[in-house]
């Protein structure tokens, strides 16, 4: 997950939208990084692949290689005001618009500026998502990883916004492995300039890396591996 974050923070790719329901595994258990936001879907729609989808809550759009070719001319996001509208060009002129905001971006939760993962800068509506809100996003996954448990588990978002976004509720540590407490910290620090990069946490989970395994430890699986 860090080595992906890293990547894309090179690419200069802002507000990666982090939260477990975006981060899928493969059949190797291998992290991958989804939805990138909404305004990348253009982008997303591949027309060398078979098929492209666009999910909404109760219906899911199917792209394949003849919709293109015969019937979906051009698609772009078009601003209206504080909503972003999906529209879809036909062949024949008509203009197919689907509402953004309606698209799902978890089981309970049709807002993306507010969840469990959104720093207090975005919650309290005062910063745009930046690479900041994204690290403090993989601090709280981290510490769910370490905790197994829900951050911040408030029924309704009014109670979300007022406790971390403006009375300073932070996670609680206690049950935080020493060797990996003060990088989580550093990620969910509520002074956004303090939090650290991705390349940063690179090195920082490497050095924790090299504490927690002896090397003989590496050489023996080394050995294993072949």
């Amino acid at each position: 997950i860090t080595l992906a974050c890293s990547y894309l923070e090179k690419q200069k790719i802002r507000w990666l939208n982090l939260k477990p329901t975006n981060i899928l595994l493969d059949e190797s258990l291998n992290a991958k990084i989804s939805d990138f936001g909404i305004k990348e879907i253009e982008e997303c729609l591949d027309i060398n692949i078979d098929y492209s989808y666009i999910v909404f809550p109760n219906n899911v759009i199917k792209f394949n290689n003849n919709h293109f070719k015969n019937k979906i001319k051009k698609i772009k996001i078009v601003n209206k005001g504080s909503e972003d509208m999906l529209h879809v060009f036909s062949s024949k002129n008509h203009i197919y618009k689907y509402n953004t905001r309606k698209i799902d971006v978890s089981s309970n939760n049709h807002d993306s500026s507010v969840s469990f993962w959104t720093a207090p800068e975005i919650l309290k509506r005062k910063q745009n998502p930046s690479l900041y809100s994204d690290v403090y996003a993989y601090g709280v996954i981290l510490w769910e990883l370490m905790t197994n448990s829900v951050p911040f588990n408030y029924r309704f978002k009014s109670h979300l916004l007022a406790s971390v976004g403006y009375a300073k509720e932070t996670l609680p540590f206690q049950n935080i492995p020493p060797f990996i407490k003060n990088l989580i910290k550093s990620c969910v620090n509520r002074n956004k300039y303090k939090r650290p990069t991705f390349d940063r946490i690179l090195i920082e989970l490497s050095m924790i890396y090299e504490k927690i395994n002896p090397k003989e430890e590496d050489a023996l699986m080394s050995f294993m591996d072949g």
